[in-house]
């Protein structure tokens, strides 16, 4: 696999919705009941200028988004994963296998350049926090990934606006953790402002 193949499908896996372990990241948890915690004063003020804000970490990413949107709305465009492939362009196909009220069982294919990878996964929801939590289904093996996991967890914050905390864990199997690395950070950012592009301004 070419580098710059790689390192683009890592970002586009990170961003994509996928039980978080608290060893690899925070998780909602994390976030305390306002989506504040562990945000400074200038982590703050950067994030209220710009609308995003980026954590890098060993193992994971983490951000906090703000949505010009309020909590119930932009619950309502997130939540529907199958949607994901409306803004995340590489994310070609969403498959449905099964769904309860509070699971959904998905397959999910991605495609860009000469790469492709598929790949199933179980979403937890929880409407009363507002939470989605997602990882690999343990049931079906992946060629291309080994490990994902991964958060969203939205908060009312102000009138008609919400703060959005996202986590994110990907472990590709063929490339390695270092070539992971070089450029997960710069292509989550572009993900996640198309997922606020896109639930603020969502095609009729």
């Amino acid at each position: 696999m070419q580098p710059g193949v790689s390192t683009s499908i890592v970002s586009i896996l990170l961003i994509l919705f996928f039980s978080i372990s608290s060893a690899v990241f925070g998780g909602p948890e994390g976030s305390g009941p306002d989506g504040l915690d562990g945000l400074s004063e200038r982590d703050r003020t950067i994030l209220e200028k710009k609308g995003i804000l980026l954590f890098s970490k060993p193992d994971s990413i983490e951000a906090a988004v703000i949505f010009e949107t309020d909590r119930d709305t932009t619950w309502n465009i997130i939540s529907v994963t199958e949607d994901q492939w409306k803004y995340i362009k590489e994310l070609k196909e969403v498959r449905v296998r099964d769904r309860t009220a509070g699971q959904s069982f998905e397959t999910h294919v991605i495609r860009f350049l000469s790469f492709r990878a598929e790949y199933d996964i179980v979403i937890d929801f929880d409407p009363r926090k507002y939470t989605l939590l997602w990882r690999l289904d343990p049931s079906k093996a992946s060629d291309a990934v080994s490990h994902m996991e991964g958060y969203w967890r939205l908060y009312t914050y102000g009138p008609d606006r919400t703060l959005g905390r996202y986590g994110s864990s990907v472990l590709l199997s063929t490339v390695p953790e270092v070539l992971q690395q070089l450029f997960r950070k710069g292509g989550v950012r572009r993900s996640l402002l198309s997922v606020k592009k896109y639930i603020e301004a969502p095609p009729k």
